[in-house]
């Protein structure tokens, strides 16, 4: 595929808790190659199609609280926040403890580490997850892939009404602070792997990874 170019990047960050008192954010970015988006048309987009398929890989324990999306590049906009409600919707016996994720990286169009981007998932099902409680099983991979599939088929080009595309964002290349360059910070999502292992998490700063 040609090399796809940002006009506008915009950053999404949805809020969730795991048993109702840890608050787990995740961030992911999001490229146009035209000016003219909108930052509520991809919350309200996320909420609709996203969230019913990350509800559908996490366990009950983790609720869903709120999506806010911004525009970042060129130029920052305003804070669009949507409430999210509702609990995931996975079976089994239990969820991963509240330190303990799943991971998916990655891919872009373009080569090197601030190109590659992370998501850790919260609350995914344990105990027919892995049998060593050190790295997930067939069944648990499966559900990542799945998640991510969707998510890379609706936000691809021509995948949504808003002409969205995942991206992952480099603040290195791209800018810090306004005002930013969209093209030089933003690379397509081509591929992800979800990992084998268990990850460890801890608190994290918001703006790493994607």
């Amino acid at each position: 595929m040609p090399l796809v170019v940002a006009a506008e990047v915009y950053r999404l960050v949805q809020t969730t808790r795991f048993a109702a008192t840890i608050t787990c954010m995740n961030e992911f970015h999001f490229g146009r190659e035209a000016p003219g988006g909108s930052a509520n048309s991809l919350a309200i987009d996320w909420r609709d199609f996203a969230v019913p398929l990350w509800k559908a890989m996490v366990f009950p324990t983790i609720t869903f609280v709120e999506v806010s999306v911004q525009m970042i590049a060129p130029t920052e906009g305003d804070i669009v926040r949507v409430v999210l409600t509702g609990p995931g919707t996975a079976s089994g016996s239990a969820p991963a403890p509240c330190n303990s994720a799943g991971c998916i990286t990655w891919r872009s169009q373009l080569a090197g580490r601030s190109r590659r981007g992370r998501s850790f998932i919260a609350g995914l099902e344990y105990v027919s997850g892995s049998s060593n409680f050190m790295t997930w099983n067939a069944t648990r991979i499966g559900t990542m892939s799945t998640f991510a599939t969707g998510l890379t088929t609706r936000y691809s080009l021509g995948g949504n009404p808003g002409a969205f595309f995942m991206v992952v964002w480099s603040r290195k290349l791209g800018g810090a602070t306004p005002p930013r360059d969209p093209a030089a910070g933003a690379a397509m999502i081509s591929g992800f792997t979800p990992q084998p292992y268990i990850c460890t998490m801890g608190t994290r700063r918001s703006g790493r990874g994607m």
